[in-house]
């Protein structure tokens, strides 16, 4: 499957949880996008530990655009994550309550993912990850650790939220996709580099996919706020 068949899979099917019986909830159009805007930014998060940007298993030719792909969709997840909160603050100051200390635990965990978001993407750059992580070994063992402990930080922000997953077996089913999924993967043997190599693609082509990501993304933040509040 190509990763734009794997993410669009991903990214109709996390939301689409949501509709597995229960209330149908509609919060208001604003407030619908900003949690769908949520939605996108875990379907990348799950893509992430699909596509993770390392060399093996990918033809010696398309190798650097896989790692710039990874590295670019980590950041553009992380831009809605934050457009996430931002537009959540800007439509109802009320939401600010839940950035203290007494807030419920699951906000706490959406806020506690947030911060362990950053400081993953901020140390995959070479730079910083230098400076962190003295070897690159360690770098892979703690950026593996990270991502699956902000997958569970973010399946029990949303599942505990209990908004749309308003029944123990949408939250089971979210869960397992956000938090069960990456296990797997992160427990399936090394993939070796295959011997026939594919056409060319050049790191600079991964700009204009993850534009593209972008763009499907928000055009399924619409499409959540259109069916959630359409009459």
């Amino acid at each position: 499957m190509g990763h734009r068949r794997l993410l669009w899979s991903i990214a109709i099917g996390l939301p689409a949880i949501s509709a597995l019986g229960g209330a149908w909830v509609g919060a208001g159009w604003i407030w619908d996008a900003a949690n769908a805007v949520g939605f996108v930014a875990a379907a990348l998060m799950i893509f992430l530990h699909i596509e993770t940007g390392a060399a093996r298993g990918r033809p010696v030719l398309q190798a650097a655009f896989h790692a710039r792909l990874h590295a670019n969709v980590a950041a553009l997840a992380l831009a809605l994550a934050a457009l996430h909160v931002v537009v959540l603050l800007a439509d109802d100051p009320v939401t600010f309550e839940y950035w203290k200390l007494s807030a419920p635990p699951y906000m706490l965990a959406g806020i506690a993912a947030l911060l362990l978001m950053s400081a993953i993407v901020a140390t995959s750059y070479p730079k910083p990850r230098r400076v962190v992580f003295a070897t690159p070994t360690r770098f892979r063992q703690m950026h593996g650790i990270g991502a699956l402990a902000l997958m569970a930080l973010v399946a029990w922000h949303v599942a505990g939220s209990a908004l749309y997953l308003d029944t123990l077996f949408k939250q089971t089913a979210f869960v397992i996709a956000l938090v069960g999924v990456p296990l797997w993967l992160g427990r399936r043997p090394a993939l070796r580099r295959p011997l026939a190599d594919a056409p060319r693609r050049e790191p600079g082509e991964a700009r204009s996919e993850t534009f593209y990501i972008g763009a499907a993304g928000l055009l399924l933040v619409a499409l959540f706020s259109v069916l959630r509040n359409a009459p």
